[in-house]
């Protein structure tokens, strides 16, 4: 199956400690890639919309977490949505997103 790489606009984190998502809207994807820019002044963390600096996969500046899910990118259950991966850390932390998106044929 074909399939695109992407990349959304450098998100900054306009309220520390509330948890923001990747997408405010639905974009399935095969993988992520999730990068913590050098400019952070603390960690950053990758989780679900309940994220925090206990539960979620901590990010330094520079550090990187990549996910992957098993199904082909066409919304199964499997599929990660960018609007259900969030984020929190330090009001304007930054941090960049790359994925791999399926195309429909």
């Amino acid at each position: 199956m074909p399939t695109k790489l992407k990349q959304l606009a450098a998100l900054t984190l306009t309220s520390g400690g509330t948890a923001e998502a990747l997408s405010s809207t639905p974009i399935i994807v095969q993988s992520v890639l999730i990068i913590a820019a050098a400019t952070n002044s603390g960690t950053v963390y990758v989780g679900d919309s309940d994220v925090t600096s206990t539960n979620g996969i901590p990010l330094a500046a520079e550090g990187h977490v990549r996910m992957t899910g098993p199904a082909l990118g066409k919304g199964g259950a499997s599929d990660l949505d960018l609007a259900q991966i969030y984020w929190d850390g330090t009001t304007s932390d930054v941090i960049t997103v790359s994925y791999l998106q399926s195309l429909t044929p």
